[in-house]
């Protein structure tokens, strides 16, 4: 190198010192604003996940509780079912133990002629009165008129009038 080159590089050196220094200085700035920006782009994000986080949570709430009302609805709907069978299911026992009782009462003579005669009365003479299938009887006027005293009606028309409840109340 010569004497003139070398004494520009010399001469230019604090220039070039000076230039080295600022551009690191910015670049310190630059990396130091990115980092910042890094953070506050990280804390946004942070911030919106645990927002996302607390919202499923509550939307899963929601949706487990309305999904826990509906399984509760349907389990009382299907208790409800089970209750109304078995309390049909004690009332036609009921009935056919009633049924049969008063069958076997109508078998008896005294009582197959009082209701022989009550259904005579009722029909007027020249009713016929027959054996009703099952126990008790029917009978049948001249005019056509007919008069149901079979056990199984006689239980019926009787039945409505009782407390029934009593059958599956505790």
């Amino acid at each position: 190198m010569t004497d003139l080159a070398l004494a520009q590089v010399q001469a230019l050196e604090p220039l070039r010192t000076a230039l080295l220094a600022a551009a690191r200085a910015d670049a310190a700035t630059r990396r130091a604003a990115a980092d910042a920006e890094g953070r506050a782009v990280e804390d946004e994000a942070a911030g919106q996940a645990t927002a996302r986080r607390a919202e499923a949570r509550r939307r899963g709430a929601a949706d487990g509780a309305d999904q826990l009302a509906a399984e509760r609805s349907a389990a009382g709907r299907r208790a409800r079912a089970v209750l109304l069978h078995a309390q049909q299911v004690a009332y036609d026992r009921a009935r056919e133990a009633a049924v049969t009782a008063v069958a076997q009462v109508l078998a008896g003579p005294p009582a197959r002629d009082r209701l022989a005669a009550l259904v005579r009365d009722e029909l007027g003479p020249g009713a016929r009165v027959l054996d009703a299938p099952g126990g008790g009887l029917l009978g049948e006027a001249p005019d056509g008129r007919r008069l149901d005293a079979s056990a199984a009606h006689l239980v019926d028309l009787v039945l409505p009038g009782l407390d029934v409840e009593r059958l599956w109340a505790p």
